[in-house]
């Protein structure tokens, strides 16, 4: 108890740290159908309403992978139910005949109900770009909190059947015949720590910035015996002797001696975090903690001396793709011709999901219109230019905006566009258009820019 207690402690106080992209604190509920499973040779057992709540923590060391613990409570109900229990023995009345002892007993039903603290360790899986599906699996340990059982008022009838006679007496009552009720019960019962295996799988859809709704279904089941000894009685009841059906527990009339529990439903929870990440990625706040302080006039010209070949290329001589260069052979003979260009302003753009450079229904839309304006505008030449957020490295930033300019010009000539007037240009995250630390920013500079070049 102790134990379960610091921890649930420990997640409670970190809740600001764990609202960043690796780290992930979720609160949930659940419920569904649970039992706490035991033998027995008639009657029948049933489930019952099972619930859980708690709280939990996940690190993800990649998008897709993470490791999780937590604690929560949780409730298993089960019911047995009898509807009639006999029994005949050989008996002697007072006269001295034989005959035989009948006891029934009728519509008996009891309920146990335990509450149980528990601390899951899980290993998660998950995939998907903005919604995901996940699975997540591993044990559970737990504890008893309360653990009772309920039965109802049992109803015991008594005869006595003679078989010279072929006669059953059921009201003589100085021989101990007929209908008696005795009172139900309501008393502890003694559980031990207990181990589940549990597995769980569902969406995460996310809903905004570092906030995700948990949708799925569990189950556990449990690994060891949780029945204390003590509960255990020496022997089953004696069925013979009336008064021992006074406070009488299935418990006691059968001798169990193990119990599992398990459970089954459906979980809702939401998150706060980043809920996964690229081991390459850096996060906006990571990136402000690296510069936390200004940097003086000339520590921005060492730097700017540093990137001065990536920043300040005004020709794309290093990120300027040709898509396909054409030998145009010199004319043999010298003719002037004047004629009126036809070139159409062309300025468009086009967007992107996250690391992807697949061009979208609406892009496509917007590249098919640019198509039919360069039929009808035939000296109209374009700069087809690629840009990303800043999640990555400076490299690979580069090499994704240049795959996305490569598939805005692969798609322009598969339409009929000719290769040679299109210049393809990638500038990674140097040319933002928004604010790069919030998601919607990002979203924006996720793009590919298409705009009428001039001159040759």
């Amino acid at each position: 108890m102790k134990t379960a207690s610091i921890i649930l402690a420990v997640i409670l106080f970190c809740v600001p740290v764990f609202a960043q992209n690796r780290n992930e604190f979720v609160i949930y509920t659940g419920g569904g159908f649970s039992a706490l499973n035991y033998s027995v040779p008639m009657g029948e057992t049933n489930y019952g309403f099972g619930a859980l709540g708690g709280i939990s923590y996940r690190l993800f060391f990649a998008r897709a992978f993470g490791l999780g613990i937590g604690g929560e409570v949780a409730m298993y109900n089960s019911r047995y139910s009898l509807d009639r229990f006999a029994i005949a023995f050989p008996a002697i009345d007072i006269d001295g005949n034989s005959f035989e002892f009948r006891r029934a007993l009728v519509d008996f039903e009891e309920r146990q109900r335990a509450l149980m603290l528990q601390v899951p360790v899980m290993f998660q899986l998950q995939f998907g770009s903005k919604h995901q599906y996940y699975l997540a699996f591993g044990a559970k340990g737990g504890m008893s909190l309360l653990a009772r059982t309920f039965s109802n008022d049992v109803v015991i009838r008594n005869s006595g059947f003679y078989a010279e006679e072929n006669f059953e007496y059921t009201q003589q009552a100085d021989m101990g015949f007929g209908t008696k009720t005795t009172n139900g019960i309501e008393r502890d019962l003694s559980f031990d720590q207990s181990a589940f295996a549990s597995v769980e799988t569902g969406i995460k859809f996310r809903l905004r910035d570092r906030r995700y709704l948990y949708l799925g279904v569990y189950f556990d089941y449990g690994l060891m015996n949780i029945l204390s000894e003590s509960s255990v009685p020496a022997s089953a009841t004696d069925v013979r002797n009336p008064s021992d059906f006074e406070g009488m527990s299935i418990f006691d009339l059968y001798a169990i001696e193990e119990v599992r529990p398990l459970a089954f439903g459906l979980k809702l929870g939401t998150s706060f975090g980043g809920g996964g990440f690229d081991k390459r990625e850096r996060t906006p706040r990571e990136r402000r903690v690296r510069e936390p302080r200004e940097r003086t006039p000339r520590e921005r010209t060492r730097r700017n001396r540093r990137v001065k070949p990536v920043i300040e290329v005004e020709e794309p001589i290093e990120i300027v793709e040709i898509i396909e260069e054409e030998i145009i052979p010199e004319p043999k003979k010298e003719i002037v011709v004047v004629r009126a260009e036809k070139i159409a302003n062309i300025n468009n753009m086009i967007h992107f999901e996250e690391g992807s450079a697949v061009l979208s229904e609406s892009a496509q839309r917007v590249l098919g219109e640019i198509v039919l304006t360069m039929r009808k505008y035939p000296d109209t030449r374009l700069e087809i230019s690629g840009h990303s957020d800043i999640i990555g490295g400076v490299q690979v930033n580069i090499d994704l905006s240049a795959a996305r300019a490569r598939a805005a010009a692969d798609y322009l000539t598969s339409m009929g566009i000719s290769p040679r007037r299109l210049t393809v240009a990638a500038h990674g995250a140097l040319r933002p258009i928004a604010d790069n630390t919030t998601y919607e920013g990002q979203a924006l500079n996720r793009r590919v820019e298409i705009r009428t070049r001039r001159g040759n």
